[in-house]
């Protein structure tokens, strides 16, 4: 896989005019760990993988990252999605495109990573670069699941990855569809995909406190990426309700 490199512009601090329009949502002290971005040649497709970090100081939920992609001069690009056609049904005829993090839940100091996929035939001109900015909503620790990974472990069988583990409900409060959200990291320490795997047997059902759950996914990653894999790690989270 071959990207065309690109100056990101990164505003952490930002929020959209999209985002300003929804109660509820903060933007301080969420920051920005952009990983592997680019326009990927041979699929076509505009790829922008990372991080939102939580140093709010308390639990978040629902973090979104508004995605402004730029022509060479520095110009907005139209994107056809399914997120910018909610948009305009909404009134919002200028709003950004977007994407939520993989991570519903996210606690303070830790991370929710993201993936963002589009189809560089659907962009309203040629891509060049990008700017980001992320909100996200509070949440009262005393209504945040807490769920853990335990014994994590990976191995490559069949000439695949593949990860194992343990999603355990450590908190007070049942989690609605445990989820083990897998992310892939190269040599620097770039997320450059990411993935989630929700056990079958608690699909649309809640893991209550004191209760744990087996997972065991395969890594979709594109062959040759496989080289440039370094690390895997897995986040326990769950489902929102609402």
């Amino acid at each position: 896989m071959r990207l065309i490199a690109m100056v990101t512009a990164v505003l952490a601090a930002t929020v959209t005019l999209a985002d300003s329009m929804a109660q509820g949502r903060e933007s301080a002290n969420l920051q920005l760990i952009v990983g592997e971005a680019g326009l990927d040649e041979e699929t076509g497709f505009v790829n922008i993988f990372g991080e939102v970090r939580n140093d709010t100081g308390g639990w978040i939920k629902s973090v979104r990252i508004d995605v402004d992609l730029l022509d060479a001069d520095g110009r907005s690009l139209g994107v056809s999605s399914v997120a910018t056609a909610v948009a305009e049904d909404l009134g919002q005829e200028d709003a950004l495109d977007f994407v939520y993090s993989d991570r519903d839940f996210v606690p303070p100091g830790e991370t929710a990573p993201f993936g963002y996929i589009r189809d560089a035939k659907k962009v309203g001109g040629r891509y060049a670069s990008h700017r980001l900015s992320v909100s996200a909503r509070p949440l009262a620790a005393a209504e945040a699941p807490k769920v853990v990974i335990e014994n994590f472990s990976t191995e490559k069988r069949d000439d695949r990855y593949w990860a194992s583990g343990v999603i355990r409900n450590v908190g007070q409060v049942g989690c609605h569809t445990p989820e083990a959200i897998l992310c892939v990291y190269d040599a620097e320490g770039k997320p450059f995909t990411v993935q989630g795997e929700e056990p079958e047997e608690y699909f649309q059902k809640v893991l209550v406190p004191g209760r744990s759950v087996v997972f065991e996914a395969k890594i979709y990653t594109q062959k040759q990426q496989d080289d440039r894999i370094a690390d895997i790690r897995a986040i326990a989270d769950c489902s929102p309700i609402d």
